[in-house]
């Protein structure tokens, strides 16, 4: 019975890899390489151009009285498969930033959570172990992180600093459920059409010469899967709206929580039967995507999400948790997608070489525990294969801060989880789910842009309703109050 499930599985994949000659599919087409003024060029262009567009959009609404409070965090969200497919998808998470800071910058104060110190010091550690950088091949590296760090925090504190009244979290949540949607028909779309990629306007606006570079094509050249061969027999595993795989599964998983607790607001409510379709059939492109730190982070954080969110409530919720999970694993394994699990289940690929990286991570942070490389460094014998520091943002850190860059990383991840555990209300407390999924997922996944924006994001949300209902008598002692460079009355 499996040797007919897998073969049928497999011939399944073969037919859907035919349709790839109509787009004119080249795999391994060899591509050139750039200089290093060259990308940032490319990188700065992409945020300033949809830094600008956002920016005057707001401006001008604003003056108008026609726009809300949150509305960059929604269209920074929602519009996210808009951005990919223009080719400014990596990009967006910087131009967004800039918005919300323009916006920031106008207060006469910015709220912060108790202990934002952690982060802050960490932002500052990643700048100083820069000085480690040898050559611009790892400047570019440390530019590129450094803009999205900043970029995240931006994010972080206009969400945080928000009240309820002026950008509710069920607005959020029904943006990040948009993206869910996207994400989920994204990998369908990868399925039908794999390994197809196709140009953007950012792409032309670059030119041949920029847009040739291998990493600024893979940010600007959207591909809808990729093909994979390690099981034996080609594979597309999902990745489209955003550049990898396993960035694919690692945001579906970290986005599920908070399309539950979406659904139990008012206006998620409605929309309750046609997003459990949608969730049942996301079980086929999250198997196809072989990503196994997705499928466990995302079982045990459901599973530790039903217990936290409705505690009076738990013992019928894991009940009816657990009769979902079997329904849908037996499902699965009598479907042909049963072969391709039980393939990834007996073939470790990547647990090898993987093991190998984490080996020689640890013993280049062991040459510089204080400062750290400052960014990953070449594997040396192998320059072919990932380089060390990668696989894992754990492992990021590691390599490019030192231990002591970790214990801040680590230290701030900390405080998320503590305050954010506080959070009142169903969808706010499911908000702090994707905490945990993230922190299962560090050692395994890079989580720069998509899954730690979501995060700060969605911590974001949980640790103000837990600021604004719990301890509004007491806000000064419950927040660190940070001071606006410009004081506009």
């Amino acid at each position: 019975m499996r040797t007919r499930r897998a073969v049928l599985s497999r011939s399944c994949i073969l037919s859907a890899l035919k349709l790839r000659s109509s787009f004119g599919y080249q795999p391994n087409q060899p591509i050139g390489g750039l200089g290093f003024t060259s990308i940032v060029l490319a990188t700065l262009s992409g945020a300033a151009i949809l830094g600008i567009l956002l920016s005057v959009s707001i401006s001008v609404l604003t003056s108008t009285k026609r726009v809300r409070s949150g509305t960059p965090v929604v269209w920074l969200i929602a519009g996210f498969p808009i951005w990919w497919a223009l080719g400014i998808g990596a990009f967006c998470w910087i131009g967004a930033a800039l918005c919300m800071g323009f916006i920031l910058l106008r207060r006469r104060s910015i709220r912060a959570p108790k202990g934002f110190g952690w982060w802050a010091a960490f932002l500052a550690w990643v700048v100083i172990s820069a000085l480690a950088v040898l050559g611009p091949q790892h400047a570019i590296g440390v530019i590129w992180r450094l803009s999205l760090y900043l970029s995240v925090t931006i994010v972080f504190l206009y969400i945080y600093d928000q009240k309820e009244s002026e950008l509710s979290a069920e607005r959020v949540a029904g943006a990040l459920t948009l993206l869910w949607v996207a994400t989920v028909a994204g990998g369908w779309l990868g399925l039908a059409l794999p390994g197809v990629s196709f140009g953007t306007p950012f792409e032309q606006f670059l030119g041949e010469g920029m847009a040739s570079n291998p990493f600024i094509r893979q940010l600007v050249h959207p591909q809808l899967s990729s093909v994979q061969v390690f099981l034996g027999y080609p594979v597309p595993r999902p990745q489209a709206p955003f550049p990898y795989a396993n960035h694919w599964g690692s945001v579906l998983a970290v986005l599920t929580p908070v399309v539950i607790g979406y659904v139990s607001t008012p206006s998620g409510r409605r929309w309750m039967g046609p997003l459990t379709l949608i969730g049942l059939s996301a079980v086929v492109p999250l198997t196809f995507s072989l990503n196994r730190t997705a499928w466990a982070s995302l079982a045990i954080g459901l599973f530790y999400g039903v217990c936290f969110v409705h505690p009076a409530r738990r013992g019928k919720a894991i009940r009816n948790g657990l009769i979902a999970v079997a329904v849908i694993t037996v499902g699965v394994i009598m479907s042909p997608l049963g072969g391709l699990l039980s393939d990834r289940a007996e073939t470790g690929h990547s647990n090898e070489g993987r093991a190998n990286l984490y080996q020689q991570s640890i013993q280049l942070a062991m040459e510089s525990p204080f400062i750290g490389k400052g960014a990953p460094q070449t594997n040396v014998g192998h320059e072919l294969a990932p380089k060390v520091g990668t696989q894992g943002h754990l492992w990021l850190v590691l390599v490019s801060q030192g231990f002591v860059g970790l214990i801040l990383f680590l230290g701030w991840t900390v405080v998320l989880f503590r305050r954010s555990r506080l959070a009142v209300g169903t969808l706010q407390r499911w908000c702090h789910i994707p905490l945990v999924i993230f922190i299962l997922q560090l050692p395994f996944y890079d989580m720069l842009p998509f899954q730690l924006c979501i995060v700060f994001i969605t911590s974001a949300l949980a640790m103000r309703s837990a600021r604004d209902v719990l301890v509004a008598p007491m806000r000064t002692n419950s927040v660190d109050v940070l001071p606006s460079s410009t004081n506009v009355a």
